[in-house]
């Protein structure tokens, strides 16, 4: 029944929602998907690389700490049809959502290397790429690949 809540058609709330908040629903989701059963989700996660809520002792450590400019914000790492792998870049579905050159060129190099890389706007996007990606669907409204 609880995933019925996440299918259901855009909620228009989530409209003004930030990144973060969009983050935190696909998480939620995850989290009682795994509880359903669902044990290939044990591996989602999420690399917090823009994160605005992580305070640096100092902007310039980020980078000794291994902070990659352009690393999509959510990973899932299990290998499917030939990828090793799906990078997911979360937007929220404000208009001003846009991906940066630093993202281009990260999903490229990823996707050089194998594995798959969507660009998703909401968390119901995500739901939907990482479904497809889990059940071994080559692609996802032709985007991604």
């Amino acid at each position: 029944m609880e995933k019925l809540k996440y299918l259901s058609a855009r909620r228009p709330e989530t409209l003004n929602w930030t990144e973060t908040q969009h983050q935190e629903e696909l998480f939620r989701w995850a989290k009682g998907e795994i509880e359903g059963g669902r044990t290939s989700l044990e591996n989602l996660g999420t690399i917090p690389n823009g994160c605005r809520q992580v305070r640096w002792a100092a902007i310039g450590k980020r980078h000794w700490l291994g902070v990659r400019p352009g690393m999509p914000d959510v990973y899932f790492l299990v290998p499917r049809d030939g990828y090793h792998g799906l990078f997911v870049e979360l937007k929220s579905l404000k208009a001003s959502a846009k991906v940066t050159l630093n993202q281009d060129e990260c999903h490229e190099r990823l996707r050089k290397n194998g594995y798959r890389v969507e660009v998703c706007y909401g968390f119901l996007d995500a739901i939907k790429a990482i479904d497809a990606y889990d059940n071994g669907s080559n692609s996802r409204n032709g985007r991604g690949l």
